[in-house]
């Protein structure tokens, strides 16, 4: 997990590889420390996300939903939403296919229950 801020109370986890069970918990540790206002998860570079991925990314939407912060994720691809809409993920937590979008986009979120940017279910209908 790379983790970088993107402007002042942004910051973004960029998670690498396959998100399954054995590496989950590398982003779940990312995801659970102190953070800012806003946290963008970048998936750029995940080719597959397994449950272990997708229920720490539940977990981290609710904490920013109950500690009134916003969150966003970063994909662009099929599969990775796919699962998202599985899930119904992408329907609770705003969904970007670029980084410069997400950054931008959560600047007008109130919290990880805001409006949402769900791509994913508009390109796939």
């Amino acid at each position: 997990m790379r983790q970088s801020e993107a402007g002042a109370g942004v910051l973004v986890v960029a998670a690498t590889g396959i998100l399954d069970g054995t590496t989950a918990w590398l982003l779940q540790r990312a995801l659970w420390r102190d953070l800012p206002a806003t946290t963008v998860v970048d998936l750029s570079d995940v080719p597959v996300l397994g449950i272990a991925g997708v229920r720490v990314l539940e977990g981290a939407a609710a904490r920013a939903r109950a500690e009134q912060r916003r969150i966003a994720l970063v994909t662009r691809s099929f599969s990775v939403n796919r699962v998202l809409r599985l899930f119904a993920l992408d329907v609770r937590v705003p969904v970007y296919a670029r980084l410069a979008d997400a950054v931008g986009g959560t600047r007008g979120l109130h919290t990880a229950a805001g409006p949402s940017v769900p791509h994913s279910r508009q390109r796939h209908q």
